[in-house]
């Protein structure tokens, strides 16, 4: 009987070791799992000659957060593999009525035992069902946390498109004020007008250098949001394309609401939350049956000179403790996950339509400006130069001329800054990921 003992003792500890040296439990691939992009990936794209928008979102996926996530996301899969190991048999001597002194033993007892834990219930299929669900849930997370850093990515984009654009049309005022100055200095020598209006301009220039100097700081802060979006310490923003395009007319609300409700990550890590929920009720439930200990023993009586062997079960009884409020605790979750997908569905739907119609109004706006307020004014500009020229408008024409002309460039500018921005934010609602990598059944991230 003892060496009976020995043989299953040894097979258990062998089984043990064996099981943990296999393969970590595989659950990642079949849930698109976000895993950082390879290590070269964002260096090859910031050695390009001209980033554009596209570069900048696959290199976010080397952010320190989403490798915070991913490794997240390998503790995920760590904890779910822990779940489902059989418990460990349990090994034990005792001797028993041994005298204080001398060193006679012959009156006492040895008993050599042997006790193993048996799952009866259902809990290991839903340990793994649950580990799955939580596996899927954590790489739903690092997809979300990049979707989010690529969504400010592309409003700090737009913004330092519209600078840039910004920085130019300031540029071009000033030179146009100073050649109005030149013009003004030489009127002045000729006796034609006062030396008041030289001054005037000179006020007029100061003015456009401080407002240039503004958008300059300005354009300076977003890119230190930007390169803070990217991780990164130093971001070639020289060789970044900014572009403000005009979008044609969007997709029906109905294509893109089935867009947001299919893509938009946040929606689809609530309802991972709710499998979690609801596989984690299901694991309480099985858990309600106790395990089974089984117990083999050998045993020598010295006094009686007799052996013997043990077997016996024992099974604890679910009288008191039936895990009622963990089961309890375990549907609520699930109830108020079902609950917050439901209005976080509304939330994002609401959105859509506001940036919809924000779209729309700013496109009837640009239109406006291109057809009928930029050519008005770019002529009433012309004129009044060519009758400042002609010396038959004061100079409080032409610079209101001036005044009139630059903020009619400038607003249009903001029209189209604001439809950049709603066009950014749909995408940002309705568009797939734009890194989407897996977690392979060998380890190996891919792209």
């Amino acid at each position: 009987m003892f060496r009976l003992i020995a043989i299953v003792s040894a097979l258990l500890l062998c089984l043990g070791c064996a099981s943990n040296r296999r393969a970590p439990m595989t659950v990642l691939g079949n849930y698109g799992a976000v895993a950082p992009v390879p290590g070269d990936a964002a260096s090859s794209r910031l050695a390009k000659a001209e980033l554009t928008l596209a570069d900048l979102l696959v290199v976010a996926a080397e952010h320190p957060r989403v490798q915070a996530a991913h490794y997240q996301l390998r503790a995920a899969a760590s904890d779910a593999r822990q779940r489902l190991l059989y418990p460990n048999p349990v090994i034990g001597l005792e001797a028993e009525d041994v005298p204080a002194s001398g060193l006679e033993v012959d009156e006492g007892g040895d008993r050599l035992f042997l006790t193993q834990p048996l799952v009866i219930g259902d809990r290991l299929r839903t340990a793994r069902q649950l580990g799955q669900a939580e596996t899927a849930a954590s790489a739903q997370a690092a997809q979300a946390l990049l979707h989010d850093l690529q969504s400010r990515i592309r409003k700090v984009y737009v913004e330092l498109a519209y600078l840039a654009v910004r920085e130019r049309q300031l540029a071009a005022v000033m030179e146009e004020v100073e050649a109005a100055r030149r013009l003004s200095e030489e009127r002045a020598e000729a006796g034609a007008v006062s030396s008041a209006e030289t001054q005037r301009i000179q006020v007029e220039h100061e003015l456009s250098s401080q407002e240039r100097e503004s958008a300059l700081r300005r354009q300076a802060a977003v890119q230190g949001r930007l390169k803070a979006l990217l991780g990164l310490d130093r971001f070639p923003h020289d060789r970044l394309k900014l572009v403000l395009t005009e979008p044609a007319p969007p997709p029906t609300f109905g294509s893109l609401r089935a867009g947001l409700l299919e893509h938009h990550p946040q929606l689809q890590r609530q309802r991972r939350a709710v499998s979690v929920a609801e596989a984690r009720e299901e694991h309480e439930n099985a858990k309600r049956v106790p395990d089974l200990d089984i117990d083999v023993a050998y045993g020598r009586n010295h006094a009686n000179d007799e052996e013997f062997a043990e077997f016996g079960i024992s099974l604890p009884l679910p009288v008191f403790d039936r895990r009622q409020g963990h089961i309890e605790a375990a549907r609520n979750r699930a109830a108020a996950s079902r609950s917050l997908v439901s209005a976080l569905e509304r939330e994002l739907l609401a959105e859509l339509q506001a940036s919809l119609a924000q779209l729309e109004n700013r496109r009837q706006a640009l239109q406006r400006y291109n057809e009928y307020i930029i050519p008005e004014g770019n002529a009433s500009y012309a004129q009044a130069t060519r009758r400042y020229r002609a010396g038959k408008a004061s100079l409080l024409d032409l610079l209101d001329a001036q005044r009139t002309q630059a903020r009619i460039e400038q607003n249009r500018l903001l029209v189209l800054y604001e439809l950049n921005l709603a066009w950014a934010n749909i995408e940002n609602l309705t568009g797939s990921p734009v890194v989407h990598l897996q977690i392979q059944p060998n380890g190996k991230e891919t792209p």
